[in-house]
């Protein structure tokens, strides 16, 4: 159905956009004998297949190695790239539509700002064209002549631990599907999904932004969760995994059970390991932003007099953008 309505946008000279949000060739690299993953060394994180040029890549510590030709665990040759990256559906778009240019734009393609303004010239003095990208191009640009949209894998947000996944997601819908029919051309949004019958990918379709956000809204106002209640974050950073879990140990002992307030954790990050680095928090919940702030404050003066806390870097954090 999206390479169908891809072919007709071109046809009548107009321009078809394409979102992913995951840059590369595929997500991984697997064995199909033994099931070996290729992961990151410095990161709790499967490495990224590039081939342009060709490589594995982490996306977090950009640290990369050279493409594996056998599994590193049984020297087996049956290896297989899994999921879809920018590069990819590149490659599967040249072969379908031949008939328009094709653009694609993501950190990979673009290096520079000149790179990028150039780019985007060349979008906008094209009659019809496939463009093909990442956030990179959906946020602040003026297609006048896109009239088609195709949301890749809507889902990649949807079943995320962080409270605030579903906002995210209808966020990006809203931001890109705003980028067809922008100028006289009636548009079209396309949205890929596993899960047609979840209500916030049925009701994007048909229900008005500020009725699905407050719905969001509502939802949190039970839970008690921002902006509804206030959320902080300490969290510390360890070579040694037992120095950041001792160091928020102690803190919270020093800090003490509060009836106004709940300390969680400590607990591991969902990527517990970074740029070698071992990450543990503890979420302060409140329906006080003023308690949290009082305990977050606390937890500055505590932690600045505890040894433990020299091995570790730590900090603290209100409103955190994400606490997984």
């Amino acid at each position: 159905q999206a390479i169908e309505a891809i072919e007709k946008t071109i046809a009548r000279g107009e321009q078809a956009l394409l979102f992913l949000n995951k840059r590369g060739f595929a997500h991984s690299i697997q064995c199909e004998d033994c099931g070996w993953t290729a992961e990151c060394k410095n990161c709790d994180s499967t490495m990224a297949v590039h081939k342009s040029p060709p490589q594995l890549n982490c996306h977090h510590c950009l640290s990369y190695r050279p493409t594996p030709r056998s599994c590193d665990h049984c020297n087996s040759i049956r290896l297989t790239s899994k999921g879809v990256g920018t590069e990819q559906l590149e490659t599967f778009l040249r072969q379908k539509i031949s008939d328009a240019p094709l653009f694609r734009v993501d950190s990979d393609s673009v290096s520079s700002l000149p790179a990028l303004n150039e780019l985007l010239s060349n979008i906008q003095q094209a009659r019809s064209a496939v463009l093909l990208g990442t956030q990179m191009l959906s946020k602040g640009h003026h297609f006048p002549r896109v009239t088609c949209v195709v949301i890749v894998d809507s889902d990649s947000l949807l079943f995320s631990p962080d409270f605030r996944a579903e906002e995210r997601l209808l966020q990006l819908l809203t931001q890109v599907s705003g980028r067809s029919g922008r100028a006289e051309l009636p548009g079209e949004v396309l949205i890929q999904t596993r899960s047609p019958d979840h209500p916030l990918i049925k009701n994007s379709a048909i229900a008005p932004y500020a009725d699905l956000a407050h719905a969001l809204l509502e939802r949190r106002r039970s839970l008690g969760l921002p902006p509804h209640g206030a959320l902080g974050v300490i969290r510390a950073d360890a070579r040694d995994e037992r120095d950041a879990i001792n160091f928020l140990s102690q803190l919270k002992e020093v800090l003490g059970a509060d009836a106004k307030s709940r300390l969680l954790g400590p607990m591991p990050a969902l990527m517990t390991r970074r740029a070698g680095l071992y990450r543990y928090h503890i979420v302060v919940h409140s329906q006080s932003r003023k308690t949290v702030h009082q305990i977050l404050q606390r937890a500055i003066n505590a932690g600045s007099s505890l040894k433990i806390g020299r091995k570790t870097s730590w900090f603290v954090e209100i409103d955190p953008n994400e606490i997984v």
